[in-house]
């Protein structure tokens, strides 16, 4: 693409206001297509559960958000519910690059695959696991009959594929569209909490922390971002300019700086 992207440094908040944030900045690139795309990384606090444009809230839902304190919290996009504990997110709005939304997806979630499997191969050599790498999911669209995003993976996903097990959904992306703009965000597993999850999946969660516990949470998701960064520069032919919320910025967003 070979033009710079503004790169917003991580902010950790509040559901409502990343979500507020992704949607002003959807509206702004709407308006001025020659605003500079963004590329960003949050995470949430408190804890929360977003859903997907459309879905509804399952019933058991309503005693554990209470239980465990989450904020609900209803995401612009598609896609199924995401538990924000112990996850880091990222966020891509530019003009829409091609006529399939697959198309935004494969050439968009590139950066996830190169950054994620650059991450592995250079931290491998410091951890006891096998061998681990980053592949596309390839499920179909039953994954509308699952109310966690994490129970299945599409082609717009990331599966963690470890020697003799099945392959294992870390990074759920959802989309949503406006005439000549695109938001493309996500959730990056790192270390999930086991009870928590369990009380609303079932399951037991494998974040990306399990492949290296020799780092604490702040040091893997500081190198994390690191690897995406130069993952999306040297997938997109980009520049990366840092630069923080301005406090016009935020007034307008409604959120403080």
């Amino acid at each position: 693409m070979g033009q710079t992207w503004r790169l917003i440094p991580l902010r950790v908040t509040s559901g409502t206001e990343q979500m507020a944030i992704d949607r002003f900045w959807l509206e702004q690139l709407s308006q001025d297509p020659n605003q500079p795309p963004i590329l960003r990384f949050y995470t949430w606090q408190p804890a929360a559960l977003s859903l997907g444009l459309h879905q509804s809230v399952a019933p058991p839902w309503a005693d554990l958000i209470e239980r465990y304190q989450l904020e609900l919290v209803r995401r612009p996009s598609g896609g199924r519910a995401v538990l924000h504990q112990g996850d880091l997110c990222y966020a891509i709005i530019s003009p829409i690059l091609f006529p399939e939304r697959s198309q935004n997806y494969a050439y968009l979630c590139q950066f996830l695959l190169e950054g994620l499997n650059s991450l592995c191969t250079s931290l491998s050599q410091h951890s006891n696991l096998a061998p681990a790498s980053f592949s596309f999911g390839s499920k179909g669209r039953e994954y509308v009959q699952q109310p966690n995003c994490f129970a299945t993976a599409t082609a717009a996903d990331l599966v963690l594929n470890l020697p003799g097990k099945a392959p294992i959904k870390l990074v759920g992306s959802a989309q949503t569209y406006t005439r000549t703009a695109l938001l493309q965000h996500g959730s990056i597993l790192i270390q999930p909490h086991p009870q928590l999850w369990q009380d609303f999946w079932g399951d037991s969660p494998l974040g990306l922390h399990h492949l290296f516990p020799q780092l604490s949470i702040a040091e893997l998701t500081e190198i994390l971002i690191k690897y995406l960064c130069d993952a999306a520069v040297a997938t997109w032919k980009i520049t990366l300019m840092e630069q923080d919320l301005s406090p016009a910025e935020s007034s307008l967003i409604g959120i403080e700086t």
